[in-house]
């Protein structure tokens, strides 16, 4: 063996370096994880901004996270690998939330195609390479991340909730006015609680509850709550009733009644209006409103439970 010549059986060091392939793979892992923990930092920096219990922040870094990764990323092929990052960061900090799931997708796709629409619309203006250093780039930015991508990532979220003030019951009644045997605890007889609650509102026949007092208009006047028959015997009725405090003569309107229904396990109810024009002329801006849940009916034994009271339109991000 001829040590000193190359041949087939020479090992150059160079066979020992890291493959350019296995590099660029962990330089996009790397990324990755830095976009998703960026993402967190800013969501967790966008919820200590915002005033509860509304979903808008005064400043909200997510979005402008994944913009600048979409930017800085030199393929577009491989936002998706960023947007996708950012996935599992989002459900972390919002599910803790308890806001709707639904209403947390809605927002996980709200904020990746804002991004995407600034970032595309960035790179249309000028496909070679973003600039922030001239008056041009930086009214293409304006145009484009600060007034187009908001604008065309909005939707119409009449169907999105948030919890209305205490309607959770995690912390107990939470200002809910109990009357005739009301309470509040966990649910019993193996039912679970939707969402991330824990405690639900019981309501035995001839008992019902008074809300805390809280804001609507117009525009958006509905609410929604879930809800479960405990006995297996007969189904319930749950009489929802609207309170408009300062009012000398019908302040309390009868909204809806909904069916709870045996052996159904947890429902969610349809829309309920407000109606927060009641005594009021139209445009006439936001009111005070409270809400009263009852069971005027039902065997002796029979108990509802009422959990998530959840008020649109408080879902603004």
């Amino acid at each position: 063996m001829n040590v000193g010549a190359p041949g087939a059986t020479d090992w150059p060091i160079a066979q020992y370096a890291t493959p350019r392939r296995l590099q660029g793979g962990l330089r996009l892992a790397a990324l990755s994880a830095f976009v998703a923990v960026s993402y967190y930092l800013g969501s967790l920096l966008g919820l200590v901004l915002r005033v509860p219990p509304e979903t808008t922040s005064v400043l909200w870094p997510p979005n402008a996270i994944l913009t600048a990764a979409l930017l800085l990323t030199p393929s577009p092929r491989r936002w998706w690998i960023y947007l996708a990052a950012a996935f599992p960061a989002h459900l972390a900090v919002q599910l803790g939330t308890g806001w709707p799931r639904a209403m947390i997708l809605a927002l996980y796709f709200t904020n990746c195609s804002e991004a995407l629409i600034a970032a595309g619309c960035l790179r249309r203006l000028d496909p070679m390479r973003v600039r922030f250093d001239t008056l041009k780039g930086m009214a293409s930015f304006l145009v484009a991340a600060v007034l187009v991508a908001p604008l065309l990532s909005s939707f119409d979220d009449d169907d999105l909730y948030a919890p209305a003030p205490g309607g959770g019951f995690d912390g107990g009644a939470g200002g809910w006015q109990l009357e005739n045997g009301a309470s509040v605890g966990g649910a019993s007889s193996g039912l679970n609680v939707l969402g991330m609650s824990t405690g639900s509102l019981s309501l035995p026949a001839g008992a019902s509850a008074v809300s805390p007092t809280f804001c609507v208009d117009e525009r958006y006047p509905h609410f929604r709550f879930s809800f479960v028959q405990e006995s297996l015997e007969e189904d319930a009725d749950i009489r929802v009733e609207v309170v408009y405090p300062g009012l000398a003569k019908d302040n309390v309107r009868k909204a809806k009644d909904v069916k709870a229904h045996r052996n159904r396990g947890w429902e969610l109810s349809d829309r309920i209006d407000l109606d927060p024009l009641h005594g009021l002329k139209k445009g006439a801006g936001w009111r005070l409103v409270a809400v009263r849940v009852s069971v005027p009916s039902g065997k002796p034994g029979a108990k509802v439970h009422v959990d998530d009271v959840l008020i649109d339109p408080r879902a603004r991000a």
